[in-house]
């Protein structure tokens, strides 16, 4: 029994793993997944909790803390999601702190993640640190009435470490960033490396390598966004999650912004929407 347990969580984890749970807003998403070197909204604090203190500034400022909040719902796909992430920074760039919550059920299967992580600046300027600690629960259950009502779930703490380089180029920013996630292996330990550069012309394009070791499965993201000047408030997004197309776009409307991905995975297509506001 304990045997079959443990398989249907593998089985599982491997489900919910197609959507990353750090890749919780519809931005991330269209942009392949590539957050390692991004890490720069609301949904910061998991994606990379080094970027923290590099949080991108608001339109208009309200708050002496500079924030980001943003809610994420699926538009009617198999697999039904929900992310509320909030992460905030200090004016200095010096700090930064998130929380947020996040929820995937694919079939049978359903993994909730709750945590906060807490990021700082160190040693020489560009330099950066951050970790976060989440609360993930797997339940699995079988498809009949008798095996859905005995139902398991596996509940543990898992931590994640990240460090940041950030340099100012003349005409662009580079952003490194290094995440080893589940430090305690309590699900998989594994560890994910990416970077991204904002180019002239609104150009922010991104690549990742998670899984560099090759722990479970080693995926390839890339990314790219673009601020399109003709179009005041709009913004295009495409890439590629591990060769599965991901597109959307987003509208600013003044501290708020709606956006919108779409994904072709292997088991379904995944379309989501993300409220969010800076201030």
């Amino acid at each position: 029994m304990r045997n079959t347990f443990l398989v249907a969580i593998a089985v599982a984890l491997v489900a919910v793993a197609v959507v990353p749970a750090f890749a919780q807003t519809a931005r991330s998403m269209a942009m392949g997944n590539a957050v390692v070197g991004v890490a720069d909204d609301s949904a910061a604090w998991s994606q990379n909790p080094a970027g923290l203190p590099y949080l991108q500034p608001a339109p208009i400022t309200l708050s002496p803390l500079p924030s980001h909040v943003s809610g994420t719902i699926d538009l009617g796909s198999d697999a039904d999601t929900l992310g509320l992430n909030y992460s905030a920074r200090l004016k200095g760039r010096t700090a930064g702190w998130g929380l947020g919550y996040w929820k995937m059920e694919v079939g049978n299967s359903e993994r909730e993640n709750l945590g906060a992580g807490y990021g700082m600046t160190f040693g020489q300027r560009g330099m950066s640190w951050g970790a976060a600690l989440r609360r993930i629960e797997v339940t699995t259950s079988g498809g009949s009435q008798t095996a859905q009502a005995s139902s398991r779930s596996n509940d543990e703490f898992v931590g994640d470490v990240g460090v940041m380089f950030k340099q100012s180029l003349p005409a662009s920013d580079l952003k490194v960033g290094l995440v080893a996630r589940d430090i305690t292996d309590q699900f998989q330990m594994t560890l994910d490396v990416g970077a991204s550069v904002d180019l002239p012309a609104g150009v922010l394009v991104a690549a990742d390598i998670a899984d560099i070791t090759d722990e479970g499965e080693t995926q390839f993201n890339i990314g790219a966004e673009w601020k399109v000047p003709v179009l005041i408030g709009a913004t295009l997004r495409g890439g590629l999650a591990d060769g599965d197309v991901t597109l959307g776009a987003g509208y600013n409307l003044g501290m708020t912004q709606i956006s919108v991905s779409w994904q072709d995975l292997d088991f379904d297509s995944l379309t989501s929407l993300t409220v969010s506001a800076a201030f």
